[in-house]
C-alpha cells in the first residue's frame, strides 16, 4: 500500500510542475493575476507533495539503531507541513481577494487561461478522488494530507473558472466575494489538519472502539483468561499497545513465553499496529 502512496504523490509533484510552467506562461504572455496566483499554489503544491513523498519513504523504512521505535512520526509530520501550507494559502486568497476588491481590479482573461485552471482542476480532482479512495483503505495521515490540499485546489480553481466568466460578463468582482469564505474554509482545514497530527505526534491515546477491538481480539486468543492494564496510544501513523494478559498460573514458563509471543504476533497483524508489548500475568486459586 505504501508503494501506491508513494506513487499518488509522485504523480502529483509531476502534475504540480506541469500546472506551474503552463500558468506561467499564460501569466507571462496574457498578464493574468489569476494565472500568476495558481502558478504560486502550484509552487505550493510541489512543496507539499514533495514533503509528503519524503515522509512516505521515510515512515516506510524498519526500525534501526538510531530509530528503535521505527520511523512512524514521519507522516504526521509530513502532514503538519501541509497544514501549514494550507494556511499560508487560505491567507493568500483572502488577501488577494480584498485587494482586488479594493482596487476594483479588472482582470485581461483570455479562453487560454480558462483552459489552464480547467487542466488543473480535473488534475487536482483526479488527485483528491484516489487519495480518499486509498484514505479509506489505510488510515494515513500523509494521503490525506494530500487529498486535502488537492481538495483546496479543486475548490481555488472553480473560483478561478467562476472569476473567468464572470469577468467575461462583466461581473468582474464576483470571484473575488466568493474567495473570501474559500480563502477562510481552507485556512480552517489547514488548521483542522495541524491539530490532527500534532495529536497524533503528542501520543494521544486511541478511540474507545478501537481499544475495544483490539481487547477482543487479545481476549479471544486460545490460552487467554483475560487481559488487563491496556495502554494504546498513537506513535506516529501507528498504534502502540502494551498490555498484560492474565494466564494459568500452572503453565510451564516456556508455555506461557509462546502464548504471549502469539498474542503479540497477532496484534502486529492489524494494520495500524506498529508496536506490542506483552506482560505476563497469572490466575492464582
Amino acid at each position: 500500500m505504501n508503494a501506491k502512496f508513494r506513487q499518488l504523490a509522485a504523480t502529483s509533484i509531476a502534475l504540480s510542475v506541469v500546472f506551474l510552467i503552463f500558468l506561467s506562461a499564460v501569466y507571462a504572455y496574457f498578464g493574468s493575476i489569476l494565472a500568476l496566483s495558481q502558478a504560486a499554489d502550484s509552487i505550493i503544491d510541489v512543496l507539499t507533495s514533495s514533503a509528503i513523498l519524503f515522509s512516505l519513504r521515510v515512515g516506510a523504512k524498519p526500525a534501526d539503531r538510531n530509530h528503535p521505535r521505527g520511523h512512524h512520526r514521519a507522516e504526521p509530520i509530513a502532514a503538519l507541513i501541509a497544514a501549514v501550507l494550507a494556511g499560508v494559502l487560505g491567507i493568500e486568497v483572502v488577501r488577494a481577494a480584498v485587494m482586488a476588491l479594493l482596487t476594483n481590479a479588472d482582470p485581461h482573461m483570455h479562453w487560454l487561461v480558462a483552459l489552464a485552471f480547467a487542466c488543473k482542476l480535473l488534475g487536482k480532482l483526479g488527485v483528491f478522488g484516489t487519495a480518499n479512495i486509498l484514505h479509506e483503505r489505510a488510515q494515513s495521515p500523509a494521503v490525506r494530507a494530500l487529498a486535502i490540499d488537492a481538495r483546496n485546489d479543486v475548490l481555488v480553481c472553480s473560483l478561478a473558472l467562476v472569476g473567468f466568466l464572470a469577468a467575461r460578463y462583466g461581473w468582474s468582482a464576483w470571484d473575488a466575494w466568493l474567495a473570501i469564505p474559500a480563502g477562510i474554509w481552507i485556512g480552517w482545514s489547514g488548521l483542522e489538519l495541524a491539530i490532527d497530527n500534532v495529536r497524533l505526534l503528542m501520543g494521544e491515546a486511541a478511540p474507545e472502539a478501537r481499544q475495544r477491538a483490539l481487547r477482543a481480539t487479545a481476549d479471544g486468543m486460545p490460552h487467554v483468561r483475560a487481559s488487563h492494564d491496556w495502554k494504546v496510544r498513537y506513535e506516529g501513523a501507528g498504534l502502540e499497545v502494551s498490555v498484560s494478559i492474565v494466564l494459568d498460573e500452572q503453565l510451564a514458563l516456556r508455555e506461557a513465553h509462546d502464548i504471549a509471543v502469539s498474542v503479540e504476533q497477532r496484534l502486529l497483524a492489524e494494520p495500524d499496529v506498529v508496536s506490542v508489548t506483552v506482560h505476563i500475568d497469572v490466575d492464582g486459586p
